[in-house]
Order: C-alpha cells, then structure tokens, then sequence
C-alpha cells in the first residue's frame, strides 16, 4: 500500500518538483482527471493536489477558476495521496497524522529569485490579471513587495525550526534527486527530473545580484543553514 504523503514549503522551493517525482517514479495517480484543456496552465496545477488550510477550512487551488480555491471537506482531502501546500499551519500535523511529510527548503537568493522570474511570466500573469507588475526588473526594485517576500520566507521556516520534534523528512532543493532516491529505495541514476517551460524560471544573474546589494537576507540564510543543520 503507497504511504500518503505531503509536501509543505515555501513557494518556488520544489514542491512540485517533489510530486512529480512520486507520480513519475513511484507510480501515484493523480488526485483527480485533468478537466482543463488550456495549454497555458502546467500539468502540475491541474491535479486538485494543492491546498490550503484557513479558517478551519480546506480549499483546493484551482489556478483557472475565478476565486483560484474551491472549498473541499476534510473527509474528501484526507483521501488523496499527494498533497502539497505553502500555508504553514501547525494543526496539519495532527490533522494529517496517517500522512508522511515531506518539507521543501531551497537557499533564500535562489528562492526569491526564482518567484520574481515566476509571477512576471507571461502565461502566469494570464492567470493572475489583478497582479500589475510584468516586468522582473520592475518588480525586483519593488522594495516593499520584495521586502515582504523576504520577511514571509524568514518566518515560514523560523516555524519549522522551532517544531518540538522532527515531524518531517527535509528535501533540500539542491540535492533533492540523491535524497528522494534513498528515502525511496532507487537508484538515483535512474532519476530524471524534466524541465517544464511553463512552470521553470531562468536563472537570471541580474535580478541575484540585485538581490544580494539591495536587500537584507541574513536571517533568512542563518535559519536556512540552521534547519539544514539539524537535519543532516
């Protein structure tokens, strides 16, 4: 019997990464039969496996509806077998006690970086109409927006750093294959992840280095180097 499981992490850390994995390698179906035929739209967001927990709630991210959530009850959610989410709540732990978890973690420059690239790409911004910023170059010399991202990611993983116990099993973005391969009894040689153009970012040299002189990210490198530490 396949173990449940979830991914939890920051945006743009590897969640995906991680669940195409287990539907490539350890043969998940997915939750649900893809009903949007609109090219524009990755793979990985038409599966009805990403949520988030508000308000004593689940809502299942459906990126092509208005609302971008539709309302789940919790019997219904508790069935699937992969799951991500970027909400960090506490009582998922307890509430998805029957599931494995696994936490996405990737460096903060490379992390933040890869969001600017993301929200400013044309086939996302098709979806998200109300987001005024397309330009990446605009959007990285947006302090406020850019200082809020920081500070979001900081305090996502201050939480997980603080967890009483180790509830989890980290995959750390940059040697995701080598650690999903042990976890899951694979050869790693075997393991090929591919690049999907509508969800990968390029790797922009412009907007790291503007990000390393302009902004402050050192508490976020010492909880990055600090969970990464206690997880070795």
């Amino acid at each position: 019997m396949k173990k449940k499981i979830i991914i939890l992490g920051f945006q743009r850390t590897g969640t995906n990464l991680i669940k195409e994995f287990y539907y490539k390698y350890c043969n998940y179906k997915s939750n649900s039969k893809t009903r949007v035929k609109n090219k524009q739209i990755y793979i990985g967001l038409k599966r009805d496996d990403i949520f988030k927990f508000e308000n004593n709630n689940f809502y299942i991210f459906q990126i092509w509806k208005k609302k971008k959530y539709k309302k789940i009850s919790k019997t219904e959610i508790k069935k699937k077998y992969i799951l991500s989410t970027h909400n960090y709540n506490k009582n998922l732990f307890k509430i998805f006690e029957k599931h494995e978890f696994l936490i996405s973690i990737r460096n903060p420059i490379d992390t933040i970086a890869s969001n600017i690239n993301y929200v400013t790409k044309k086939n996302v911004m098709l979806f998200n109409k109300d987001y005024k910023i397309k330009n990446n170059f605009e959007l990285i010399k947006n302090r406020k927006l850019v200082k809020k991202h920081i500070s979001n990611y900081f305090f996502f993983y201050k939480k997980i750093f603080n967890l009483k116990q180790k509830k989890y099993i980290l995959i750390n973005y940059d040697e995701a294959k080598k650690k999903l391969a042990r976890i899951n009894e694979l050869n790693v040689k075997s393991i090929k992840f591919k690049n999907f153009s509508l969800h990968s970012t390029r790797d922009d040299p412009y907007i790291k280095n503007y990000l390393i002189n302009n902004y402050k990210l050192k508490k976020c490198f010492e909880i990055y180097n600090k969970i990464l530490k206690i997880n070795q």
